[in-house]
């Protein structure tokens, strides 16, 4: 009599972890659903690894956030698996059997460690990773950076970084600004949404789009506390530069502009 398999936590997208041995599961969705479900862990994280290490997985999208919803978007918890189960996922990242390429790992509270580690998986030949979402991870202007570090890495293959409600300021945004003016850097839509960049931040962004390097097509800046001075930066930046004219996308959605400015980038 055939083994029956261990019961699936109610609340999750109808699979689990072993679902990742299936050759013939491609995207996994572990996202967290209900109130009262804890999700996966850093334990949880730690199989995971191991089976994305599989020869026989063949999972490329790895959905492991939380699909709860206030007026601001996402909220929660997600799977719990904070900066530990992203050691562990960096190390699977690393493995050249992963096909991990799509990565959402909203509100798990993976702070600058977190990032840390990944920023270490997204530096190795090996991984594959090019959509990267964080929203909600508490990662700050040091996670950041650390990502920033990546991103600049010839073998980082990231072009779609999500890094909504962060508490990322302006001072990191330097960092960001360098980043996106190298020549290796592949980041072509980029969502600080829900953050403090302000005008200052603003500005730096602003000068980093002019570069003929920026691959930037996609910006959002909404609810950055960005004013008249932050709208300034970005409206030259449009005008000095014609790609430019393609990266202001709904960025400032919620602002402190006048009505009038906001329909002008639009």
């Amino acid at each position: 009599m055939a083994e029956a398999k261990q019961a699936r936590p109610e609340g999750w997208m109808g699979r689990n972890i072993e679902d990742a041995w299936d050759p013939t599961v491609t995207t996994l969705d572990l996202r967290v659903q209900e109130i009262g479900d804890d999700g996966c862990g850093d334990e949880g994280c730690a199989s995971l690894a191991t089976v994305l290490q599989s020869p026989d997985c063949n999972v490329h999208t790895l959905q492991l956030g939380d699909t709860r919803l206030d007026r601001f978007g996402v909220t929660g918890h997600g799977n719990n698996i904070g900066a530990k189960g992203c050691y562990y996922l960096s190390t699977a990242l690393q493995s050249d059997r992963c096909k991990v390429r799509t990565l959402c790992l909203q509100q798990n509270n993976i702070g600058a460690e977190g990032c840390y580690y990944l920023s270490t998986a997204l530096q190795s030949d090996h991984c594959n990773v090019h959509t990267l979402n964080l929203r909600g991870n508490n990662i700050g202007d040091n996670g950041c950076a650390h990502l920033a570090k990546a991103l600049q890495n010839d073998h980082c293959k990231v072009h779609a970084l999500y890094l909504e409600d962060n508490k990322i300021g302006a001072e990191v945004c330097e960092h960001l600004a360098n980043v996106l003016q190298s020549e290796r850097c592949k980041i072509h839509t980029l969502n600080l949404e829900f953050n403090d960049i302000g005008d200052e931040g603003c500005e730096r962004i602003a000068t980093a789009l002019q570069s003929p390097h920026c691959k930037v097509h996609t910006l959002h800046l909404r609810d950055n506390e960005i004013g008249n001075l932050g709208l300034q930066h970005l409206l030259l930046a449009r005008l000095r530069r014609s790609r430019s004219r393609r990266v202001i996308d709904r960025f400032l959605a919620g602002s402190l502009l006048p009505t009038a400015l906001f329909r002008i980038v639009l």
